[in-house]
């Protein structure tokens, strides 16, 4: 029978307390990104429901609704544009998003979608300015691959009742 020394029982103990340190800290590295993660997405969310966003909403809806695009389509297009751009595109040495695809789909999707649609006629007329060529690209880039998740664009009828239900609000 083999007989394990102190420096044997000493080894095999601090591996064992390695390994738990290891998973500790790992789960202390899951839980902060998750943390932040939703910090991250009710920020947003109270961003969009600020009252300053809501009359900006409104402002927006209502020039969406007479075709006639204001800057406020611009800020409520900048809002998604960083949606999409911060927090959905891939950042950091690990590549990860800030806010996971679904959670900001399942938040701001029929937004996004219904001012996305609206607004495409006003944001090619923009991205033709020499200095404007990328805007709102990467809200462009995601806006089909959310509608394909969806199963769909919304009606015309759905769009604009949505905004005319903004333009209330």
């Amino acid at each position: 029978m083999n007989s394990l020394d102190a420096n044997t029982v000493t080894a095999i103990a601090a591996i064992a307390t390695a390994v738990v340190a290891l998973i500790a800290a790992a789960i202390a590295i899951w839980q902060v990104r998750f943390t932040t993660r939703v910090q991250a997405l009710l920020q947003c969310d109270s961003a969009w429901t600020s009252d300053t966003m809501r009359a900006t909403r409104r402002k927006a809806a209502a020039s969406l609704l007479k075709g006639q695009p204001t800057a406020d389509v611009d800020r409520i297009l900048d809002f998604f544009e960083t949606i999409a751009g911060l927090f959905l595109k891939r950042h950091g040495l690990f590549c990860f998003r800030v806010l996971p695809d679904h959670w900001a789909r399942h938040t701001f999707y029929w937004h996004a979608v219904c001012y996305w649609s609206k607004s495409r006629d006003y944001i090619d007329t923009v991205r033709q300015r020499p200095t404007e060529q990328a805007a709102w690209e990467d809200l462009c880039g995601l806006m089909p691959r959310w509608i394909a998740a969806e199963g769909g664009s919304p009606t015309p009828k759905d769009i604009d009742d949505f905004l005319a239900d903004e333009r209330s609000s």
